[in-house]
Parts: structure tokens; C-alpha cells; sequence
């Protein structure tokens, strides 16, 4: 699986589709575990991200942005955001509406696909 995701300013929904993602994201933003500065005044950062199955392994169901911070008590705090699922289905208080069924041939503990 290849997974990357750049976080800035001013992306568009539109930037994911770009052939020259890689290319844009870095000119525009950070990479993943970068760090990002110069925030505009009441401007919240946008996340752009790609991901693609390994052409030879499993699909994939979604992609979920885990955010996790200190509270005022200094516990440390988690919230998971499903942002993509597979097969067209929709995203409902931030995760994906319905499951995607079983996708596990579980005889041979490989993807449904596959049988050795």
C-alpha cells in the first residue's frame, strides 16, 4: 500500500486527481510528520491524501485521519475520521455509513479473490 498525505493552506478537492500530486503537495504544503507554519489567520489546514492498494494485495476499505490531542487535564484524547470508503459509500458523523462485507476467504486466510 502507498499512502501520501500533505497537509496546507489553500488545496482543493480537485489537487487529489493531479498527475503531479507528489510534485503539487510538496510545493504547497508539508509531507506527513512534516510540520506546518505560517498559519493564516482563521484558516484551518486542509489535508490532502492519496492511497493505492498494492496492485497484488487486498483492497482497500478506507482511509481514516486519527486525530489525537492533550486535554485541559493533560489526558490524552483520540478521534477517528473515516475521509474516504470504498465502493461509493457515504461517511456519516465522520465514519463510514455501512460496512463493506466480508472481503476474507477465510479457508485460506487470503483475500476473496484469491484461492491458492
Amino acid at each position: 500500500m502507498t499512502v501520501r498525505v500533505f497537509a496546507g493552506w489553500r488545496y482543493e478537492e480537485s489537487d487529489v486527481g493531479r498527475p503531479d500530486f507528489a510534485a503539487h503537495g510538496y510545493a504547497n504544503g508539508v509531507p506527513m510528520g512534516g510540520d506546518l507554519m505560517r498559519m493564516p489567520e482563521r484558516k484551518s489546514p486542509t489535508l490532502v491524501i492519496r492511497a493505492l492498494r498494492d496492485p497484488d494485495g487486498a483492497n482497500l476499505d478506507r482511509v481514516q485521519i486519527i486525530k489525537g490531542w492533550l486535554n485541559s487535564n493533560g489526558e490524552l484524547q483520540e478521534k477517528i475520521y473515516d475521509v474516504a470508503c470504498s465502493d461509493d459509500r457515504a461517511i456519516e458523523n465522520d465514519r463510514c455509513a455501512t460496512a463493506v462485507g466480508s472481503t476474507v476467504n477465510l479457508e485460506f486466510a487470503s483475500p476473496i479473490w484469491y484461492t491458492p
